[in-house]
């Protein structure tokens, strides 16, 4: 199936992928690579949006890693878990 030629890294929602990337570190205990998070967001988004994202987030200090595939490691930095927390805390007080 051909990607979509109009998606780009702003369309990949931040919170999801700072969720992902800590649940297949936490809950999973895997050593979270680029490879993981293409398949997850494949076929919705091409590898080069999903990096780019990933640029976009290690730039912003929301998350550690490497986007080359060399180390990969990614995980969620001091910023990026606050982050996270006060949009799930967002997500609760609205139910």
């Amino acid at each position: 199936m051909p990607y979509d030629k109009t998606k780009q890294a702003k369309h990949v929602d931040t919170i999801q992928l700072l969720t992902i990337i800590e649940w297949l570190r936490v809950v999973k205990q895997l050593d979270v690579h680029i490879d993981d998070l293409v398949e997850f967001y494949s076929p919705e988004f091409p590898p080069k949006v999903v990096r780019a994202k990933l640029t976009n987030l290690l730039d912003k200090a929301l998350i550690d890693g490497c986007v080359c595939g060399c180390r990969g490691g990614f995980s969620l930095t001091h910023h990026g878990v606050n982050l996270l927390k006060e949009e799930l805390e967002k997500m609760d007080s609205q139910e």
